[in-house]
Formats: C-alpha cells, structure tokens, sequence
C-alpha cells in the first residue's frame, strides 16, 4: 500500500505539471506506463501538507488548519490526533512537515513544524509528540524562534540515514537572510533526535554561525530526502 501512494503522489506531480503549462491536454489510457484508478478517501479537508505511513494501513497527514488526522485502513478517523491551538494560519503558514522518528516502533516519537506568533511576529517551530492511543501527547520543543512569513515559511522534516533530524526553512521573504550565517532562515538545519546540536555540524564550533545549520542559502525549500542507494540529500 506504500509503494502504492508514492506512486500516485509522483503521478500528481506530473499531472500537476501538465495542467500548468497545457490546460487541454488529456493522456490516454493506452499511453499511461501503467493503469491506474483514482480514488477519494478523504474529502473537505484544509490543505493537507504532509503525511506518513505509520503502519502499512494507518497514515497519519497533517493540515495547515492545525489539525492532525489519521486515515486508517482508507478511512478517515473523524477525531483529530492533535489540535494546535496557538497556531498561525496566515496566508500560506500553519501546520506544515512532519515525520517519524527513525525508531518510531519503538519509542513512537513523532516531529511536527507550524507557524505560531511571537510579540506579533510569525515563528516557526518544531516539536516532538509521543503517539499513543491514536493521540499525539507529550509535546517537547526541540527548536523555536525562527522568523516565519506569509510565504517563504518552509518547512519540511527529515531524518537521514545518520540518525539526525533535517529542517527547512524559507528565507522569510528576505533573501538576504539565507546568506546571514546568524539567522536560521533559508537553511537546511541538522539536529539530534532531541533537539540538541550535533558535535559534527558543519559550524558547531564556530563562533561566527549559528551551530544549528548544516547548509545556507535557500530560497524556500519544500522537498528533502535521502537517496536508498548511497544516502546522498536530495533537496526540492
């Protein structure tokens, strides 16, 4: 079922990517690679944003409204997982990444990012929940007050295959502070699972940068992974 919606997301794309530049166009069945069938298993949502598999029958997805949702088994459970209260939902902001903790069978740690406002400032956040009983409870900040926007906001989680936990954040509509080595924001920044500084990070002994940031001068970056074969990051 996994490989199932990986598929169908990277068919959306290119649909996407299709109706932006030819509305007209349709693709024949014949010319598809493979057939495949559309279905609905969730409707009147509010901008879903990011989701993971947390058992081959279970996703759980976040929307930008603050709530986090789970689908079990191709239905959606009406109760909510979590409600974020003091969220920002201003224009493009809110309820944005998330993902799993590497031992999440084990420990059942789950990472989410959203806006919030501070002394009438939009930030961004990520914290770390327990899932537990279909809920997520135990809510730890692992990093906070970076300066959110309307638009260049981020924010994508991923772990790598070291164990550390990639962040994104967009430049806040000010390109000059994806080159200031002293503002988090259009950054790719690396964090243990708890949200401290690893000892390895390219400016963790540099008194110069913000020992957080693992890479500088991006834009908005929507997009992280890792390669399976050789573990190379791949940004989008």
């Amino acid at each position: 079922m996994k490989l199932l919606f990986i598929h169908m997301g990277l068919i959306l794309v290119f649909v996407s990517a299709a109706v932006a530049f030819r509305y007209s166009k349709k693709i024949p069945a014949a010319d598809m690679i493979e057939p495949y069938v559309f279905d609905t298993l969730a409707s009147n949502l509010t901008v879903p944003w990011s989701m993971v598999f947390i058992d081959d029958e279970t996703i759980l997805f976040s929307e930008r409204n603050g709530r986090m949702m789970l689908l079990r088994k191709g239905r959606l459970v009406p109760d909510p997982v979590l409600v974020i209260t003091d969220i920002d939902t201003t224009k493009k902001m809110g309820l944005l990444g998330i993902c799993l903790h590497p031992q999440f069978g084990q420990n059942k740690y789950v990472y989410i990012s959203y806006n919030y406002r501070r002394n009438n400032m939009a930030m961004l956040r990520v914290a770390r929940y327990t899932f537990t009983d279909s809920r997520l409870v135990n809510a730890e900040i692992m990093i906070e007050g970076i300066s959110g926007s309307l638009n260049h906001t981020g924010c994508r989680l991923q772990f790598g295959p070291d164990k550390k936990l990639y962040i994104t954040s967009g430049d806040a509509d000010r390109p000059v502070l994806a080159q200031d080595l002293k503002k988090l924001n259009g950054k790719i920044l690396r964090l243990n699972d708890d949200g401290t500084i690893p000892s390895d990070n390219p400016f963790a002994h540099n008194d110069t940068a913000r020992s957080e940031i693992w890479s500088y001068g991006h834009r908005n970056p929507q997009g992280i992974g890792f390669s399976a074969s050789n573990g190379r990051f791949i940004r989008f």
